[in-house]
């Protein structure tokens, strides 16, 4: 399967804003690292309560997921909310939204559970690197959201970094 095609943040926020019809734009992102427990709880959130309230059944709706690809609360909200959809019928298309790219998202995953004391096994490093590569694979769309001419040298710097997480939120 080919890659999805990749657009300028600009390009693309043009596009939205022409647009027409009832497309129900559904986005989220959060934290790099969530707890066993935090993950169910946010499964728990999704399915019993968000979803149902925003489609009761019967309801019909075409939709959009935008999600920022990233370890995470980013991949579990495409995870969850994409199966949620399929499972009730309900016509949705993925668009990735990418402050880095996916091999920074990884790396930046990576930093994060070292600064909190643990370490990724090599399965693990795969498991993620596999659902980074899946939930893009799933994408309409990626709207690249790096600034025009980053270099190389600004994609290292972690403040620049942190600011296109900011910038993703």
């Amino acid at each position: 399967m080919p890659p999805p095609p990749v657009q300028p943040l600009a390009a693309w926020l043009q596009a939205l804003a022409g647009r027409h019809g009832a497309e129900l734009l559904l986005g989220g992102t959060g934290h790099l690292l969530l707890s066993a427990d935090e993950e169910e709880n946010v499964v728990e959130q999704l399915r019993e309560g968000v979803m149902p309230r925003l489609f009761p059944p019967g309801s019909f709706a075409q939709v959009c997921l935008l999600t920022g690809l990233a370890p995470g609360a980013d991949l579990l909200f495409a995870r969850v909310l994409g199966g949620w959809l399929l499972e009730h019928d309900i016509p949705f298309r993925m668009i990735g939204l990418l402050p880095v790219p996916p091999q920074t998202l990884l790396e930046d995953w990576l930093d994060s559970l070292r600064e909190a004391g643990e370490d990724a096994s090599e399965a693990q490093r795969r498991l993620r690197r596999g659902q980074i590569e899946t939930t893009l694979a799933s994408c309409e769309l990626v709207v690249d959201l790096l600034p025009p001419g980053t270099t190389p040298a600004q994609l290292e710097d972690q403040a620049f970094r942190e600011q296109q997480y900011r910038r993703l939120a």
